[in-house]
């Protein structure tokens, strides 16, 4: 009697450890699959790891371009700053250049009006001479 009862006890306790390996058989499948699904959770966050990183060396890059891409713009700008004041010196020059003939063809317009004016006076003054001669002659003869 007693060894059924110890068979029986086994036979209960061999049931009841079949139920515990179950449960724990389930419970493994289920942290295995919980473990699967973190890797590929893990995969997941380290490829969007590393598409950030390329993003921000990417990014990086383009604020490099730009900033050289600035640079030769105000480069550009004090080139194209410079050449206007250029611009603006050779006109100012060039002004002046061409109102120096101007300014020595109306000078020689004067003169020659002034030369014109003498050489007028002159003649005048040869005529009077002239008439004042005639006329003391005329007197002598008188």
């Amino acid at each position: 009697k007693k060894l059924i009862e110890t068979f029986q006890k086994q036979e209960q306790d061999s049931e009841q450890q079949k139920e515990i390996l179950q449960h724990l058989q389930v419970a493994l499948k289920e942290k295995e699959e919980e473990i699967l699904s973190l890797r590929k959770q893990c995969e997941a966050c380290k490829e969007k790891e590393r598409k950030h990183e390329a993003e921000q060396k990417n990014l990086q890059a383009i604020k490099l371009a730009l900033k050289e891409r600035e640079k030769k713009i105000w480069v550009l700008e004090e080139a194209i700053s410079e050449l206007q004041q250029q611009k603006e010196e050779a006109a100012m020059q060039t002004k002046a250049v061409l109102q120096r003939p101007e300014y020595s063809e109306t000078s020689l317009e004067a003169r020659d009006q002034d030369r014109v004016s003498l050489q007028e006076h002159v003649q005048d003054l040869q005529e009077q001479e002239l008439e004042s001669k005639q006329d003391l002659e005329m007197s002598q003869i008188l």
